[in-house]
């Protein structure tokens, strides 16, 4: 699924991803440190089934991928998806920012962007997975209002390493 335009905000804007990205966004994910809470594996554990995921995110039918880019120097500094229901109702949402880029602002802005684009589709939930040991993730839905559902929990992909979570809920209200 893509977006017709990219969604432009103060810092960052938001594009659809493409495979010219791919490098970008490997590497971020498979990363140690940058990649440690997501479902994503380390490098040694990503196999031919994973790469063709990879390999065909730009033009998934299943979601959105977006590559989260800085205005000042057209840097890309993280990436986000967003997964629709069978309802069209609830997004499931997912992001990384590259550890260059943490406690910029750019994470806030993002989820900002990201609620306002849930808006105008008519979705009416946003929901996210998030590690309960990423303090800064869960902080950073806890300031918007997000709330959590219920506990989980979700492994890396082909690894075993599974992290306990919180499955976060946003209701979107419509503007009057």
């Amino acid at each position: 699924m893509r977006i017709k335009s990219n969604l432009v905000g103060t810092n960052i804007y938001i594009k659809n991803y493409e495979l010219a990205d791919k490098l970008f966004c490997t590497n971020m994910w498979f990363n140690k440190v940058n990649g440690k809470y997501l479902s994503d594996p380390t490098e040694e554990f990503v196999d031919d089934n994973y790469c063709q995921a990879v390999d065909d995110m730009y033009n998934s039918p299943n979601g959105y991928y977006f590559i989260i880019t800085r205005i000042c120097d057209n840097s890309r500094i993280g990436s986000f998806c967003a997964f629709p229901d069978e309802t069209e109702q609830i997004i499931d949402i997912g992001y990384c920012i590259h550890q260059l880029y943490w406690r910029q602002g750019y994470a806030t802005e993002c989820l900002k962007m990201i609620i306002e684009w849930a808006q105008t589709q008519n979705f009416t939930t946003i929901t996210a997975e998030v590690a309960k040991d990423n303090i800064a993730s869960c902080k950073l839905l806890e300031k918007f209002n997000f709330k959590i559902k219920k506990e989980s929990s979700y492994k890396k992909y082909h690894m075993n390493i599974e992290f306990k979570s919180y499955i976060f809920e946003y209701h979107i209200t419509k503007p009057h």
